[in-house]
């Protein structure tokens, strides 16, 4: 949370290198509630939209 001031912006994003890996086998986000949401099975190349309490909300390619 560290960073933010007047005329500062904040990235959300979290970008996670898979190397030659296809996908990822489970995921789980810890949320500042204390909220945890364990998501499967997600592919390779691909943003991911994580909705606390939901899991995925959404997907698309993710292009270089």
């Amino acid at each position: 949370m560290g960073g933010r001031s007047y005329g500062s912006a904040c990235d959300y994003r979290v970008f996670v290198g898979l190397g030659a890996a296809a996908g990822i086998e489970d995921v789980e986000v810890r949320w500042p509630s204390g909220t945890v949401d364990k998501i499967d099975s997600l592919a390779a190349g691909s943003a991911y939209t994580v909705k606390e309490g939901s899991g995925i909300a959404g997907s698309k390619a993710f292009h270089r």
